[in-house]
């Protein structure tokens, strides 16, 4: 009968070093993971012999625990009880923690197995004790390592794996055969919050990307929208640096909607720069948009914010701005005669021209479509359209309207450059001499002000142009000029409107018209006397009062 009175002696021996020991020319090849175990069986209180039915079962604890791997049941002759056996409990049984071997036997072809206690605990071979402490000894080189996925896991919270190379050469060089985009030869990943590759260098480059075939050097592809794909830092150097000999030397592509394929930002507390481009033989920076819809919103160079924007669509380019738009010439030193800013037609002809003292030609026909304010002398050769103004000042204890003939009354304060200004007041028969328009429509002066504009450039620091703080403007309207006001007074030209008053007899077109009893009105001229002609009548009033064309001549 087999009895549980059993004692074990246990030697365990690589499978490798036996190996070793008997073909060493066959060292290179792979050790596998079988091991060679070798026992003494005793039955009561003799050793056993003959044929035996082992059951083996490897344990992470000397009672109790986890079974690591797969269970083992081979039939083995003892003799003078001595067993040999090999065991194999896969790739991953052994990961450095104690293992300890769960041994069960009964007579070969017998019912029941009996647990031999306790368990035998698996010492360290001379092999794995090698492969344990030569990745720390750092006296042997790890060279001539095949075969397939070579895994390692560590919970290190500092490094994982640190190669350093105390020669001049590389430390970590890989290569691969995968022509997938989805693979590398070298591959970082980070499941946290940190950096999947990290390269740094005190002297040289942190990372160098080339690439000689069709793919990319260097390519960085992120998920996270918060996250750039390639990030670039430095504290007083570039941040990113491309170069090419032959082609682009950064390329930016996005596929999104509302971003950039290239993006720069200056957030510093002096100014800086965005994006400076700089080119030797050509253009610092060339933008090419869509050309595929002609429509505000898809150009060349869009100026975003509140500052401005360009639009360009080949055949023209617009300037669009909530604000001001400037042009300086200044510390250019182009002479007088050489004008620094032009605009030329299709026949490369000017059309206008300034120079940078301030001089500007128009060499063709100019439409002015809105009010013009000429703060110097104007001279003019050639005909003309419409009528001349002058800014006068209501001098009257009544509101003035567009269409009151008025007579000079004094001069007021200047509100354009050194311009007296006139004052009037609504005319009559006694003042036809001093008659000295018709008034036109109410006028409110910009503001004066001595204090320098907000936010403008000196000399010094054009270079950091600020925005200018919004200037209040001239301004026109249609209403009453009440007294103390100013308006636009008619002294030359057709003009819509004039008061008449019929009672000294009917008006009709080519009458001369002066001042008549009625103030702001007036009326056909009986007699012709010298400066009190108002001018002639373009349309007719048979009789009482009314408003008429009016072509403005003072005589």
């Amino acid at each position: 009968m087999f009895t549980r009175n059993v004692s074990t002696r246990v030697f365990a021996w690589a499978l490798a070093l036996c190996f070793f020991a008997i073909t060493a020319p066959l060292m290179a090849l792979p050790m596998g993971s079988a091991f060679t175990y070798q026992g003494q069986l005793n039955q009561g209180t003799s050793v056993a012999n003959g044929s035996y039915d082992f059951w083996f079962r490897l344990y992470d604890a000397p009672a109790a625990g986890t079974q690591i791997g797969n269970a083992t049941t081979t039939t083995v002759q003892v003799a003078n009880g001595i067993f040999t056996v090999s065991l194999d409990f896969g790739d991953t049984a052994f990961a450095g923690s104690a293992r300890f071997l769960q041994i069960d036997v009964k007579s070969a072809g017998g019912p029941t197995y009996t647990a031999l206690s306790p368990r035998q605990e698996l010492k360290p071979a001379p092999n794995a004790v090698y492969a344990a402490s030569a990745a720390k000894s750092g006296s042997t080189p790890w060279a001539g390592l095949t075969g397939g996925n070579a895994d390692m896991l560590t919970s290190s919270t500092d490094f994982g794996i640190r190669v350093q190379n105390t020669s001049t050469g590389d430390g970590v060089r890989s290569y691969t055969n995968a022509t997938s985009p989805n693979y590398a030869a070298l591959f970082g990943g980070n499941n946290g919050a940190g950096t999947g590759v990290y390269g740094h260098s005190s002297n040289g480059l942190g990372v160098l990307g080339i690439s000689d075939g069709g793919g990319d050097g260097v390519e960085g592809e992120t998920s996270n929208a918060d996250k750039s794909g390639v990030f670039g830092h430095s504290g007083d150097g570039v941040g990113v640096f491309g170069r090419s000999d032959a082609n682009d030397g950064v390329v930016g592509v996005s596929h999104g909607t509302g971003v950039s394929g290239v993006y720069g930002n200056n957030d510093g507390a002096s100014p800086g720069y965005g994006i400076t481009g700089r080119s030797a033989n050509g253009f610092g920076i060339q933008a090419i948009g869509s050309e595929e819809f002609l429509i505000d919103d898809v150009g060349d160079i869009l100026l975003g914010g509140d500052l401005g924007e360009i639009f360009s669509f080949g055949y023209m380019m617009s300037l669009y701005s909530n604000g001001s738009v400037r042009v300086d010439l200044d510390n250019d030193n182009n002479d007088i005669d050489t004008p620094s800013f032009s605009i030329r037609n299709g026949t490369d002809n000017n059309v206008f021209s300034v120079s940078e003292s301030g001089w500007a030609a128009v060499a063709t026909d100019l439409w002015i479509g809105r009010d013009t304010t000429i703060l110097g002398n104007l001279t003019v050769s050639g005909s003309k359209t419409g009528y001349v103004v002058d800014i006068a000042q209501n001098d009257d204890t009544v509101a003035l309207e567009a269409g009151d003939v008025v007579a000079i009354s004094g001069a007021g304060e200047p509100v354009l450059g050194q311009i007296p200004v006139i004052k009037v007041r609504r005319a009559t028969e006694r003042e036809a001499g001093a008659v000295a328009g018709v008034v036109d429509r109410a006028y409110q002066p910009e503001p004066k002000s001595e204090e320098p504009v907000a936010g403008a450039a000196t000399p010094k620091d054009r270079k950091h142009i600020k925005e200018e703080a919004p200037k209040a403007m001239a301004v026109y309207s249609n209403g009453p000029v009440p007294p103390g006001g100013y308006c636009s007074m008619v002294t030359l030209g057709s003009f819509k409107a004039i008061k008449v008053d019929a009672s000294a007899g009917a008006i009709h077109p080519g009458d001369r018209l002066t001042a008549s009893p009625r103030a702001g009105f007036a009326m056909r001229a009986s007699t012709l006397v010298p400066g009190t002609v108002v001018g002639k009548a373009l349309g007719s009033l048979e009789t009482g009062v009314g408003v008429i064309p009016v072509l403005v001549t003072l005589q």
